[in-house]
């Protein structure tokens, strides 16, 4: 079913029972090895703003290195505990509480915006609409750098919304927006090798684990998009 997802109840606990999981599958404690990699080539600049900032490792990491980096999210328990990691790590970043479709909340424009893991968790109906509102705060010329799970995943792993090209191609040519580039990329869960041994032929009874791919410190991660765009 192509719907949101319930974020404030994932965060809180409750929703983890529902999927039988164990962990917030986003959350590896550290920022996204993709961000970390597009910030060493010199993909951010200025005023930056994290899309879906969740727990804002990612966030964190970036005004570390010297961004003003804005994160919003929708889930305020996420954007305590994301405020909890920036104050124990000694770093400024704003958090705001924002619909993604809307960001009428964000009193400023940015330069860049990354988006690492939003964009899936949308509904398809909520997809043109957040990409209008990005739009919408940032600055001529500006940057989108967007992570989202890919189609061309094989396996039997219950991801997210799985997204071709395609549509990423769709959604960000046009008017406001000039697509400069579409790569295939990896992902990292917070999934561990044993979590998911153990949960095959239980939670993901069709899963052959023999398909799946594991980083070297053993967590899951997954086949992506990584996307390119400029604000016209």
């Amino acid at each position: 079913m192509d719907r949101p997802y319930d974020f404030e109840s994932i965060y809180q606990g409750p929703a983890l029972v529902q999927y039988k999981q164990a962990v917030v599958p986003w959350d590896i404690g550290e920022p996204q090895p993709a961000v970390v990699a597009l910030e060493s080539a010199g993909a951010f600049s200025k005023d930056v703003l994290d899309a879906g900032c969740g727990v804002g490792d990612n966030a964190v990491y970036l005004s570390a290195r010297g961004y003003r980096v804005t994160g919003f999210d929708y889930a305020a328990t996420a954007l305590r505990q994301a405020e909890q990691r920036a104050e124990a790590l000694g770093v400024a970043v704003e958090f705001v509480q924002s619909d993604a479709t809307r960001l009428d909340n964000l009193a400023q424009e940015f330069d860049t915006v990354l988006d690492s893991g939003l964009y899936h968790s949308l509904a398809r109906q909520q997809r043109a609409e957040y990409a209008a509102a990005l739009a919408k705060v940032c600055r001529p010329n500006a940057r989108l750098h967007l992570l989202c799970f890919s189609d061309e995943a094989q396996d039997e792993f219950p991801d997210p919304h799985r997204i071709s090209d395609t549509e990423l191609r769709n959604t960000f040519t046009g008017p406001a927006w000039h697509l400069a580039e579409v790569h295939r990329d990896t992902y990292v869960t917070a999934f561990t090798k044993d979590y998911v041994e153990k949960q095959a032929g239980g939670q993901f009874p069709s899963l052959d684990i023999r398909t799946l791919t594991f980083d070297a410190a053993g967590r899951l991660t997954r086949p992506i998009w990584r996307l390119a765009a400029v604000r016209l």
